[in-house]
C-alpha cells in the first residue's frame, strides 16, 4: 500500500515535528478497518501537505502495535512533535475525521506565520514583511511585525507593540522588542566616541538580524562603562537575552559575560 509504514521512526516520529502524522492501525481480518481504509486514504490524498498518513498493519508490525498499546481496530492516532497526542477508536465518517484532524493540522494562516518566521531567521526582513501582510490580524502577527520593524523601521516598533494587550502570550516578548527598538533609535544620539560607536554598531547588528554581533558590541560598551549613555548597552543586552530565551545559542554564549560585567 502507498501509505503502509516502512520506517516508523522517520516516517512518523521525526516527520511529526514538521506536520501532524495520522497513523491508522489496522489488520486485513478487520472488517471496519477495510471499510475505513479507503476513507482515510482519500482524505490523505487531498491533504495538500497539511498532514501525512501512515498505515500500520498490526499483523505485520506487532511490536509497533504493542509499543502503542493497540487493543482494538481500527485505532487512529495523531502524532505531533514526536508523540501521540490524540486517538480515536473505530472507524469515523469522513466529515468527523477531517474535523478531528483539522484540530492539529496547520491552516493557511499558520503556514504564513511559519514562513514569516523562517524569513526573519534568514534575515530576509522585507520579504517577511510582504508575506505578513496576507496573514490574519492577531497578536502573533503584530509581534512579528514589531520584530521585522526592528530592522526596517525602528520608530514603528513602539506603536505596534502598544496594540498587544497585557496578559497576551506575546506581550512580554513584545516589550523586549520595544526596549531594543528604543536603544536602536536613541543610539544615534550617543556621543561621538568609542563607546558611542560601539553602541551604534550593536544597534546596526540588531537591524541586520545579527544578535551575536550586537552582543559583542554592547559588551564592549559595558566593559568600558556600565552606565554609558543611560545604560543603553545594558538595557539592550538584557532584552536580547529575554527575547531569545535561555536556550538560544546567543544567550548561552554571552549571558554569563554580561552577568560578570554587570555585577563585578
Amino acid at each position: 500500500m502507498a501509505y503502509e509504514v516502512q520506517d516508523f521512526e522517520s516516517e512518523v516520529i521525526k516527520r511529526s515535528f514538521d506536520i501532524p502524522v495520522v497513523v491508522d492501525f489496522w489488520a486485513s481480518w478487520c472488517g471496519p478497518c477495510m471499510m475505513f481504509g479507503p476513507i482515510i486514504e482519500a482524505a490523505a490524498d487531498n491533504a495538500e501537505g497539511r498532514w501525512a498518513l501512515i498505515k500500520v498493519d498490526t499483523e505485520a508490525n506487532p511490536a509497533i502495535a504493542e509499543q502503542f498499546g493497540i487493543k482494538s481496530l481500527p485505532t487512529i492516532k495523531i502524532f505531533r512533535n514526536g508523540e501521540a497526542v490524540d486517538e480515536r477508536l473505530g472507524s469515523l465518517p469522513e466529515p468527523e475525521l477531517l474535523k478531528w484532524i483539522a484540530e492539529y493540522a496547520p491552516t493557511d494562516a499558520d503556514s504564513l506565520i511559519d514562513d514569516t518566521r523562517e524569513l526573519i531567521g534568514l534575515g530576509k526582513f522585507q520579504e517577511a514583511s510582504d508575506l505578513l501582510k496576507d496573514a490574519p490580524d492577531s497578536s502573533e502577527s503584530k509581534f512579528l511585525s514589531a520584530r521585522i520593524s526592528l530592522s526596517l523601521d525602528p520608530p514603528a516598533v513602539g506603536p505596534i507593540v502598544k496594540q498587544i494587550e497585557i496578559g497576551d502570550e506575546f506581550y512580554d516578548s513584545a516589550q523586549n522588542i520595544a526596549a531594543i527598538g528604543d536603544v536602536i533609535i536613541t543610539s544615534e544620539k550617543a556621543p561621538a566616541d568609542e563607546n558611542g560607536d560601539s553602541l551604534r554598531a550593536g544597534s546596526k547588528a540588531i537591524q541586520e538580524g545579527n544578535f551575536a554581533g550586537a552582543c559583542e558590541s554592547f559588551l564592549k560598551v559595558l566593559e568600558a562603562d556600565r552606565e554609558f549613555f543611560d545604560g543603553r548597552a545594558k538595557e539592550a543586552l538584557k532584552n536580547i537575552f529575554l527575547l531569545l530565551g535561555p536556550r538560544h545559542e546567543v544567550t548561552s554564549q554571552y549571558q554569563r559575560q554580561f552577568s560578570s560585567l554587570l555585577f563585578s
